[in-house]
């Protein structure tokens, strides 16, 4: 009966790679997410350039090669790595790092290829402090299906990696060798959250959009967490609260969320009664951390 009941679980499972515009378009309807297109943001004019990477076999075998080449880059643009810096994490090679559950599809499976976060964590504390991710293709995958038909997975991605990390996640999907980068990040619309896509965004403006989102809208901390209070946020951290307050009240219309708040009643503020009650619910609605729901309940 157990076996039944995981394959099926299995065969309701959608990975980002397959995902569907349709699904796409119904998943962002349902969190009420539009995708605005902007214009590449404007390269600064300086001495460096972004040498192009050559890839000689598989994405599988060569993505150490490109993680490699890509922070030597991303150096000469000012991206700081090291001991209270930053660190590139390679992930390719974990299917499910950002798989999550949603009231909407069901459970979602995927990865990416790198992830940029503070410097010195641990690899299963990675994706709660993830600052940037890239999602690599090969010229080779770009020739036959241009970089663009890969763009759903990349969507996918960024809600997956703002969906478990505490630090508002920028997601770059590149051959690395051709001046057709696209970038996905959050923002704030007229007080709505929405995805911002950059597309045809040069090698040089894409390390400098890198850059410019680590000291702007990150931080280099092991043991950051988003504040309780409101006082002197950066705008990434607003943009991160409503991100989270929204995605806790996507699972507020069921009849579940009724019975979660009589258990509440019962509880006294600050037991650890009330504390288990608050993470096996959210756990059991797939959010892997319930640290930060205290904001909200």
């Amino acid at each position: 009966m157990k076996e039944h009941a995981d394959e099926e679980k299995e065969s309701n499972t959608i990975a980002f790679s397959t995902v569907s515009k349709n699904t796409i378009r119904s998943y962002l309807a349902f969190i009420k997410m539009a995708i605005l297109v902007e214009d590449p943001p404007n390269a600064v004019e300086n001495n460096v350039s972004f040498e192009p990477f050559q890839w000689l076999d598989t994405e599988e075998i060569d993505t150490p090669r490109a993680i490699s080449h890509l922070e030597q880059e991303l150096k000469k643009f000012g991206v700081l790595f090291g001991r209270n810096n930053y660190k590139m994490y390679d992930v390719h090679k974990i299917d499910t790092l950002l798989s999550f559950q949603d009231e909407k599809s069901g459970s979602l499976s995927g990865g990416t290829d790198l992830i940029i976060a503070p410097y010195g964590i641990a690899m299963e504390s990675v994706i709660n402090l993830s600052c940037v991710a890239f999602e690599f293709k090969t010229n080779v995958a770009v020739d036959q299906k241009e970089l663009e038909s890969f763009y759903y997975e990349a969507v996918m991605e960024l809600i997956a990696t703002n969906y478990h990390s505490d630090q508002m996640t920028l997601v770059v999907l590149t051959d690395l060798c051709t001046n057709n980068c696209i970038l996905l990040t959050l923002t704030m619309e007229s007080d709505k959250l929405a995805i911002l896509k950059y597309s045809d965004v040069t090698l040089n403006q894409m390390a400098i959009f890198v850059h410019s989102h680590l000291q702007q809208n990150c931080f280099p901390i092991r043991s950051y967490r988003l504040p309780d209070s409101n006082e002197g946020l950066k705008e990434s951290e607003i943009i991160m609260k409503a991100w989270k307050k929204a995605r806790v009240t996507d699972i507020t219309t069921s009849l579940e969320w009724e019975h979660f708040q009589e258990m509440l009643e019962d509880a006294p503020i600050g037991s650890k009664e009330r504390a288990m009650i608050i993470r096996d619910h959210f756990r059991h609605h797939g959010f892997p951390e319930s640290r930060y729901l205290n904001m909200f309940l």
